[in-house]
């Protein structure tokens, strides 16, 4: 700011001191009421004014000895200033300068109008910081999603699985309940009730979720702009959406899973079977259901496959035992939720005959008051004939309706002022005052410089003349030329004086010592100029459009990641376009012993055994091994259905960045990411699998291997009750009607094998040891009586970096994950960042034109400035210098009359040199001072000190205040003191002075009334001009 004040001081006092002359006297013209001149006459005085400057400007040297030379140095300094402006002009009229421009408190159709702009690069580097850096997404992200019409339907009312329970009691003529069959439509009141439930647990999940989505804050120091909005906020739905349809699914799969390995009774008694033994003991036993395939002759297990099914239909017969009508794809399975997920809702929609013939059948009317879904396409984005299944995989959602609203946004962010660059023109202002800071420069540097370039051009033209080369050869060696230029400089230096005082009130000598000191400061200021120019960093912006990732790999290690910056094109990344993500599991989890062919023979070892020591097989290892293993697959498959989602939804998460970051940072918050991933990973899968035990164990859930509870009879007799007693395992007798975690080892021993109230309890407390060793190995072969041509080769100790005696239980805990390898891409980042431009921002030194343009400016301010404080200073300096010497021989000065009138006259007959004494040079500063300070003076002070033998210097500096003094006083006594000394003082010089003074300060001015005009004076006035 200074060093720019400075430049228009320069500038403006040199184009001030050319127009305002012009501007006073066109005022005074205009104004006076003179007649106004020819306007020929004008033209030939402003002519004759600039020759007259020109001539003034052609003495560019102290004492110049070639007119001509004069002239033509003349005419190129005018010539070059005039191009230099023109040249500064054009280039600050055309120069494009950015600038930065901030609108404070924004409203919002002012911040849309500059997202527009930035978009079509009218503006860049657009920012709004927000004063409030939190955002919950519940202020701005609304969701109204809308459910399958079964959820809202009559089939999940009431009234409908209470007209259901009522078909029991409609049933055909000659049928009993007690002798229809398990899969007869009238008993399907639970599927609906549990259809209800599910149709309640996705909603509620839904809101819940959506409770806690509400309140996630969106972190942000920056307003986003409106489409840096919507893709980040369509990337947060989409990870919402998809994380809790996952969640939501994972728990009923392992819910499903877990009630299979454990064959937990179904209330419908669909997958067992209770048998209870002749006399005497009348033992009851349970099995496991079975279903014929109506596909095949192979009876399905529900031990080894939950998909186990068959039609619900329409039964007649007593027992009703004869299928008349089979409901087209609605099954009847071994657990009701297979039941419900393998079944379509094909038979309730109203193009359908399924219900009328169920309506026929029954002879139940009161269905006909219910409504039926809707079959149009309108009505629903699933096919009539989507599994439940399908429908509960999108959690019965037909649509999230999901909206944003980017003004709330907004609102919540309060932007309190946005900033924003544009590259324009420079105005005609800003161009004016870089050239008026110019202006000071360019005028002294130039009459400085074009004179000695004139005169090395003439030397070089000498030099090329023939008749000049010769002369110069012989007369002039080359060393005492130059000693002679040197001596020229010298002499130069010596001689030259800014300061020159034609009136001479000030002493050569101080005129001098002024100019030395302003040459030393300009020279110092314009050094410490030069290197503050040199050495001042400029912030420097390069762009480079449509970069490669070469190029940028480049900009990258030459200018380092903080200079380099590039917007991306697309703010949001998919994740799955740049990192590949795999993971590895147990050895266990892809080996034999859970292979379909090895849990086949296992089942048939299971089937083999006799049922009714059921309550004893579960502590033998031939009556435990099948679900075991098959306990141990659905652990293995659960977790590689988890972690796969998991990765899926990892991958489908979006990495929002405005710009592309440098690969350091890029890695670091990569591999922070997937840290968090592995970390994370396992949380969700153990709390579910936790949660599932204890409602198992806390509800008395009963397993169809007899493993925790078994039948007893108490009485025998028809329609007698039959009781459960809880299983007892281990030397403490542990029960498992108090605890789920009873266990022993089985019978025969197997290392690391236990047996306990669940298969799944059983596993998780058990170890995998026996399967890392061949012998273990072979004896599981024999214990299980199976004749293999080739025994199952054992796991590898090498290949998991889990132990041999970790349990099932800690493995789990784990995800049975071995390791999980990720490749990240950095060039497949860049390339779907995909940034359309890289701009370099770096600190440099100033340029040259910048450094030359700063000088100059400040050069033409800096003399200005110098030749207006220098001599004030200096003169200052010396005039106040003799001030203690002057307070102390005021006595002797005043007193010793004879003493100074012998010195008086010694000086005035030349009989010795005057020396300036401090006393002389105090008496002459007095006029200055009286001026500029207005100090009230003594008259009769200045009387004494204007008598004879008094200095000559003092004696003169007296009379011309006393001069001066007429023309405020109009004094007459004065007036006749001045008209005494010119008449009679002996000093011929003192008078003439003294005269010449009074013409430059009349006493009065023409036409002026006053005392002291008058005749008499008047004619005083002139004869002394005459006589002196």
């Amino acid at each position: 700011m200074f060093t720019a004040l400075l430049g228009l001081y320069g500038g403006l006092s040199v184009v001030l001191r050319l127009l305002i002359p012009y501007v006073i006297g066109f005022i005074v013209r205009y104004f006076s009421k003179t007649p106004p001149q020819h306007p020929s006459i004008d033209i030939v005085t402003t002519t004759q004014t600039w020759k007259q400057r020109t001539q003034t400007l052609s003495s560019l040297r102290e004492q110049p000895s070639d007119i001509k030379q004069q002239l033509w140095t003349t005419r190129i300094y005018i010539t070059l200033l005039i191009l230099a402006l023109i040249i500064l002009t054009l280039y600050g009229m055309l120069s494009f300068e950015i600038k930065l421009i901030q609108v404070n408190k924004p409203s919002f159709s002012t911040v849309q109008q500059l997202q527009t702009q930035s978009q079509i690069n009218l503006i860049s580097s657009l920012q709004c910081p927000c004063t409030q850096l939190t955002v919950p997404y519940g202020q701005f992200i609304q969701f109204q999603p809308s459910y399958h019409q079964v959820c809202s339907s009559g089939f999940v009312s009431g009234r409908w699985t209470g007209a259901l329970h009522g078909l029991q009691f409609l049933l055909p003529s000659g049928a009993v309940a007690s002798s229809m069959s398990d899969s007869d439509f009238a008993f399907t009141q639970p599927l609906f009730v549990f259809l209800k439930a599910l149709c309640d647990f996705s909603n509620e999940t839904i809101v819940n979720a959506l409770q806690t989505f509400e309140q996630i804050q969106l972190v942000g120091t920056q307003l986003l702009t409106v489409d840096e909005f919507t893709k980040q906020i369509s990337a947060v739905i989409i990870t919402f959406e998809l994380e809790t349809k996952n969640t939501f699914l994972h728990f009923l799969q392992l819910l499903r899973n877990i009630t299979h390995v454990n064959q937990i009774l179904a209330g419908l008694e669909s997958n067992y079977n209770v048998e209870i033994s002749g006399p005497p003991n009348y033992t009851a036993s349970l099995s496991i259901g079975t279903y014929n395939d109506s596909n095949s002759s192979e009876i399905c297990s529900c031990a080894y496959d939950s998909s186990c099914k068959t039609n619900w239909g329409l039964f007649i017969g007593n027992p009703a035992d004869i299928q008349v009508y089979s409901i087209p794809e609605f099954y009847y399975a071994c657990q009701p939720v297979e039941s419900l997920l393998q079944s379509t809702l094909k038979c309730f929609y109203d193009d359908q005959e399924c219900l009328n013939i169920i309506i026929e059948f029954y002879n139940a009317s009161f269905f006909n008051n219910f409504t039926r879904l809707n079959s149009s396409s309108h009505a629903s984005r699933f096919m009539i004939n989507s599994t439940i299944g399908s429908l509960l995989s999108e959690m019965f959602i037909e649509s999230w309706s999901e909206s944003t609203n980017y003004s709330s946004y907004f609102a919540q962010c309060q932007p309190s002022s946005c900033s924003y660059t544009i590259p324009q023109h420079n105005s005609l202002f800003d161009t004016i005052t870089k050239i008026v800071g110019l202006i000071g420069g360019l005028s002294v540097s130039l009459r400085i410089l074009v004179p000695f370039l004139v005169m090395a051009c003439i030397g070089v033209i000498r030099r090329l003349c023939p008749q000049h080369q010769r002369t110069l050869t012989e007369s002039t060696p080359r060393l005492l030329h130059v000693v002679r230029v040197g001596n020229k400089i010298r002499d130069w230096f010596k001689k030259v004086n800014v300061f020159e005082d034609t009136n001479r009130t000030i002493t050569i000598q101080q005129q001098c010592a002024a100019t030395r000191i302003y040459l030393l400061l300009l020279v110092i200021s314009v050094v410490i100029v030069v290197i503050y120019t040199s050495l001042t960093y400029y912030l420097n912006t390069y762009a480079i459009t449509n970069p490669s990732f070469g190029q940028y790999q480049q900009l990258q290690q030459r200018y380092g990641s903080d200079a380099v910056s590039c917007p991306c094109s697309r703010s949001s990344i998919i994740r799955s376009a740049f990192i590949e993500l795999e993971c590895d599991f147990h050895p266990v989890c892809t080996s034999h012993f859970i292979s379909d062919s090895y849990l086949h023979d296992l089942l048939e070892l299971y089937n083999n055994l006799n049922t009714t020591y059921a309550a004893m097989n579960v502590f033998t290892l031939q009556g435990t091994i099948f679900s075991h293993f098959q306990a141990l697959l659905a652990l293995c498959n659960l977790a590689k259905d988890f972690v796969t989602d998991a990765q899926q939804q990892y991958l489908a998460s979006s990495l929002v960045s405005t710009y592309i970051s440098d690969f350091d940072l890029f890695e670091t918050e990569t591999n922070t990411s997937l840290a968090n991933f592995r970390t994370t990973l396992p949380n969700s899968f153990v709390n579910s699998l936790q949660m599932i035990r204890g409602l198992m164990q806390g509800n008395g859930l009963v397993s169809a291997y007899s493993t925790n509870w078994y039948y007893i009879t108490n009485r025998i007799a028809i329609n007698a009750m039959l009781f459960l007693k809880p299983q007892y395992y281990g030397r403490d007798r542990c029960n498992c009607a108090t605890s789920a975690t009873c266990t022993q080892p089985s019978t025969p021993f197997i290392q690391g094998y236990l047996v306990g109230c669940t298969p799944l309890e059983s596993l998780l407390q058990s170890t995998i040891e026996c399967l890392y060793e061949q012998t273990c190995v072979d004896l599981l072969g024999i214990y299980s009586n199976m004749s293999l041509p080739n025994s199952p080769a054992p796991l590898n100790k090498n290949e998991t970096r889990f132990s041999s005696n970790d349990t099932i239980d800690s493995i789990v805990q784990q995800m049975f994950i071995e390791t999980c390898s990720s490749n990240v891409s950095y060039n497949q980042y860049f390339e779907q960042c995909k940034p359309d431009s890289c701009s370099v921002t770096l600190f440099e030194p100033g340029s040259f034109i910048i450094a030359v343009t700063t000088i100059l400016g400040l050069y033409g301010g800096l003399t200005t400035f110098l030749k207006l404080v220098i001599p004030f200073l200096v003169f200052s300096t010396y005039k106040l210098i003799p001030t203690a010497s002057l307070d102390n021989n005021t006595t002797s000065i005043v007193n010793a009359g004879h003493e100074e009138h012998l010195f008086s006259s010694a000086v005035a007959s030349g009989s010795m040199p005057v020396v300036p004494s401090p006393l002389t040079r105090f008496f002459t500063s007095i006029p200055r001072y009286i001026k500029i300070l207005g100090i009230p003076i003594d008259i009769n002070v200045f009387y004494e000190y204007a008598t004879y033998g008094m200095f000559d210097r003092v004696r003169l500096t007296a009379c011309k205040i006393l001069v001066e003094q007429l023309e405020t006083r109009m004094n007459q006594s004065v007036l006749d003191y001045i008209f005494k000394l010119i008449e009679n003082d002996p000093d011929y010089n003192l008078r003439r002075k003294i005269v010449q003074h009074l013409c430059r300060h009349p006493p009065f001015r023409q036409n002026q009334t006053c005392s002291l005009n008058n005749p008499t004076t008047v004619h005083k006035l002139w004869s002394l001009m005459t006589y002196v």
